[in-house]
C-alpha cells in the first residue's frame, strides 16, 4: 500500500521480541494491567470491525484512526529493558517508527482513483483545494468564493428577509427542485442540500438544514441504499418528496408524494424515529432512547412515501411537518 505499513508492523514485532517479558509487563502494569489493555484492545477492535462492516469509508483511514489510537495505548509508553542488547533493539525500533510515520506524513500519498465507485478512496484535499480555490483551505473565510458558500449565504439572506422558502443545491439528478421553492405562510427558510458543513456554516444556526445524503437526517439513514452503490456515506438520498414534507408541512390532501410522505411521517417507523429525535430532551425521553436504540438502529424506513404510509400502524399524530433535521 501507499503507506509501507510493513516498516511499523517489523518495528513493533522487533521490539515484543527483544523486550517480551519484562518490557510488556512493565508496560501493561504487571497482571492486573494485562486487563485494562485487553478490554482496550478488544473495544478498538470490535470498532474496526464495524466500521468494515458498515462499508467503510472513502478516505484513507479517517474512520480508522480512533481504533488505530486505540490499540496503541497499551504500548504508547515503551519500557526500556535493563539488558543492553534488548534496549538497543526497542530504542531502535522506536526511532525506525518515528522516522516512518514523519517520511509517510510528509511524503506518502494515497493515489488519485480514476472511479468513485463504491470502494473507491478519495482525495479529498486536492478537492476541497480546488472547491475553496486557496492552496491551504482552513477557516471558513477561505471558502468565500466558493459556490458552497454562496448558496449556504443564499439562504440566510432569505431567512434574514423572512421568506417562506426551501432553498435546494444538490448536483443530483433525482432532484428536480428549483432552487428556491416558496412554502406556505410561516413556515420560515429551509435549505435542502448534499454538503451540510460549508452550506450550513454560510446559512447559519437559525436556518434548518435537510441533509441529501442522510448522515445527520433521522429518516433519510435508515433508507436503503441507492443503486449503484456509490461512496461510502453517500449511499443514502432522500427524495425530495420527504423534504418538502418536512420544510413545507403538509400541504394539500392530493395523493402527491408530497402529502404521502407528510402522512408517513406521522405514523408508524418514521413517526417512531422523529419521536426519538425531535423535541426536548427530558429525562424520560433519555430512557426511552436508551431503551428503544436496538430497535431504532435496525428501523428500516421506506423511501418510497407509498410504501412508507402502508407501514404505518393506523396511528397519526397532528404534526406530520412539524420539525427539522438537524443544523
Amino acid at each position: 500500500g501507499p503507506y509501507l505499513l510493513a516498516v511499523p508492523l517489523a518495528a513493533v514485532a522487533a521490539w515484543l521480541v527483544a523486550g517480551r517479558t519484562w518490557s510488556l509487563r512493565r508496560t501493561l502494569g504487571g497482571d492486573d494491567g494485562r486487563l485494562l489493555a485487553a478490554a482496550t484492545v478488544l473495544a478498538a477492535v470490535a470498532y474496526g470491525c464495524y466500521v468494515v462492516r458498515v462499508g467503510g469509508d472513502y478516505m484513507h483511514g479517517r474512520m480508522l484512526l480512533p481504533p488505530i489510537v486505540a490499540l496503541c495505548c497499551p504500548i504508547a509508553v515503551v519500557a526500556l529493558p535493563t539488558e543492553a542488547r534488548a534496549r538497543a533493539v526497542v530504542l531502535g525500533a522506536t526511532a525506525v517508527t518515528g522516522l516512518w510515520a514523519l517520511g509517510v506524513g510528509l511524503e506518502r500519498r494515497a493515489p488519485v482513483p480514476t472511479d468513485l465507485g463504491p470502494t473507491a478512496i478519495a482525495a479529498q484535499r486536492p478537492f476541497y483545494v480546488g472547491l475553496a480555490d486557496t492552496p491551504h483551505p482552513v477557516t471558513a473565510d477561505d471558502y468565500a468564493r466558493s459556490g458552497l458558500w454562496e448558496a449556504g449565504l443564499e439562504a440566510r439572506r432569505a431567512h434574514e428577509a423572512g421568506d417562506d422558502v426551501l432553498v435546494t443545491r444538490i448536483a443530483s439528478p433525482t432532484v428536480t427542485l428549483p432552487v428556491r421553492t416558496e412554502l406556505d405562510d410561516g413556515r420560515g427558510t429551509w435549505l435542502f442540500t448534499d454538503g451540510i458543513g460549508v452550506f450550513g456554516l454560510a446559512a447559519g444556526i437559525d436556518v434548518p438544514v435537510i441533509d441529501h445524503h442522510g448522515l445527520a437526517h433521522p429518516l433519510a439513514s435508515r433508507m436503503p441504499p441507492v443503486q449503484p452503490r456509490v461512496l461510502p456515506g453517500h449511499e443514502k438520498e432522500l427524495p425530495e418528496a420527504w423534504a418538502l414534507a418536512e420544510a413545507g408541512g403538509p400541504g394539500p390532501d392530493d395523493g402527491s408524494d408530497r402529502a404521502l410522505a407528510a402522512a408517513a411521517r406521522s405514523c408508524g417507523p418514521a413517526r417512531r424515529v422523529l419521536d426519538a429525535t425531535e423535541g426536548d430532551l427530558t429525562v424520560g425521553r433519555l430512557w426511552s432512547n436508551l431503551w428503544s436504540a436496538p430497535g431504532l438502529t435496525v428501523l428500516d424506513i421506506p423511501a418510497d412515501p407509498g410504501a412508507a404510509v402502508a407501514a404505518c400502524d393506523g396511528t397519526r399524530t397532528a404534526d406530520a411537518g412539524v420539525g427539522g433535521s438537524g443544523t
